[in-house]
């Protein structure tokens, strides 16, 4: 790598983020580490959200367009187009501070040969930005799936993965309408340590996920959560279950049952998520004018 090339090529996926992407630029332009290079992909978006990238004159900054395709067709078209060693995911609304990439870079030359680098994480949500007490120390993660279930560390917008590795699991899943960011840390994880940094450097808007939008729509792609499971790696087959469980769920109240039964009885050996399981068992086999109900009155109910 020359004098003059990136270390990290930031990767963010834009979709009708016009309200914020301004402050999360911002906050990689304020970056102390500065050989990085930024590469937006707009994933067909229909707000202003474009225009305020294009008022940035900083000549790191490179924008692609593609039709809107969703998030992992965004990122992998980014993957395609960074030219650095290492590749630092950005949501278009989340922040870093301005010691996030500099301290990655030190936290990766002080554990290499990993295949996922994962910073703690505040949240953000309804005006409010909480840290969470993880109770982790930095370093190799001795199981980074029962850390994924028992403390949520995984936010794509505080991890870093050599580009190589993302070209060896093949990226995201494009169709998995949620959850692809898990399923391919995920993967990297079943054959690659991940270490992991105690110091909370970024802040994910827990507040902006748009998850209610996804609600009730199923995946389209063809990998699936199974592809993650391996006989007696508990806690690895328990995150299969309740991520698949979730997607389950979302199939049956979109009346998808030849689907959402299959994942009924392939998740029936969890023994963390049951509830969730026999929430998906009643889904299946509730009347259909039912489900339609439901699906009128849950945006009345919050969260």
């Amino acid at each position: 790598m020359s004098q003059a090339s990136p270390i990290f090529s930031v990767v963010i996926p834009l979709y009708n983020k016009g309200a914020y992407v301004g402050a999360t630029l911002q906050s990689v332009l304020k970056q102390t580490l500065t050989k990085f290079e930024v590469v937006v992909v707009d994933d067909g978006s229909t707000d202003n959200g474009l225009e305020v990238v294009k008022s940035f004159t900083d000549n790191r900054i490179k924008i692609f367009h593609q039709q809107n395709e969703g998030v992992s067709s965004a990122r992998n078209h980014g993957i395609r187009q960074s030219q650095a060693e290492y590749i630092a995911f950005l949501d278009a609304d989340d922040l870093w501070q301005p010691l996030y990439l500099e301290e990655m870079l030190q936290f990766m030359q002080q554990y290499p040969n990993c295949g996922l680098y994962i910073a703690a994480h505040k949240v953000a949500d309804r005006n409010k930005v909480l840290e969470p007490d993880l109770g982790l120390e930095t370093g190799i993660l001795p199981d980074y799936f029962k850390a994924e279930l028992h403390n949520k560390i995984t936010r794509l917008s505080s991890t870093v993965v050599p580009r190589a590795i993302c070209q060896e699991v093949d990226c995201f899943p494009v169709g998995m309408v949620s959850g692809e960011d898990s399923y391919f840390c995920g993967k990297i994880a079943i054959s690659h340590k991940v270490a992991f940094l105690a110091n909370p450097l970024v802040t994910y808007n827990r507040q902006y996920s748009g998850l209610s939008t996804r609600s009730f729509k199923g995946d389209t792609c063809q990998e699936n959560w199974y592809d993650l499971y391996r006989p007696g790696k508990f806690y690895q087959n328990e995150l299969v279950a309740v991520k698949a469980l979730k997607a389950g769920i979302r199939m049956a109240l979109s009346l998808n049952r030849a689907q959402s039964r299959v994942i009924e009885k392939k998740t029936s050996y969890t023994s963390l998520f049951k509830k969730k399981w026999r929430y998906l068992y009643f889904l299946n086999r509730v009347p259909a004018p039912f489900i339609f109900l439901y699906k009128k009155i849950k945006p009345l109910l919050g969260k």
